[in-house]
């Protein structure tokens, strides 16, 4: 679980408003824009009879200078549960103003 890896931020204190339908596309495409790696998904919890189960699922993101982790809401099916964690680290994100941040280039010097 990453909340308990020391080198992951956790960005908590959000409300699940922000619509969660293809919001993992949205994320995998803010992270190529930015040049930070994949978002990796991991399912946290499953619970429930065979016939209704729910699923909660943590996603993580590797950028400049840390790692960020956001757990989403409990869903009926994996890929939503997915999204619903996507959905609501695009918001993190949105509201830190992090992802308008200028990514950092390497500077070059050419020397005579």
């Amino acid at each position: 679980m990453c909340i308990n890896n020391p080198s992951v931020e956790v960005i908590a204190g959000m409300d699940g408003s922000f619509p969660i339908e293809g919001a993992k596309q949205e994320l995998h495409q803010l992270c190529v824009k930015k040049k930070w790696p994949e978002p990796i998904y991991m399912i946290e919890h499953e619970s429930g009879p065979p016939h209704e189960m729910k699923f909660v699922s943590t996603v993580q993101i590797a950028t400049i200078d840390s790692v960020l982790c956001m757990t989403g809401d409990e869903k009926s099916r994996r890929r939503q549960a997915e999204n619903s964690a996507a959905s609501l680290m695009i918001l993190a994100l949105h509201d830190s103003d992090y992802k308008f941040r200028h990514v950092l280039e390497p500077v070059v010097t050419l020397e005579e």
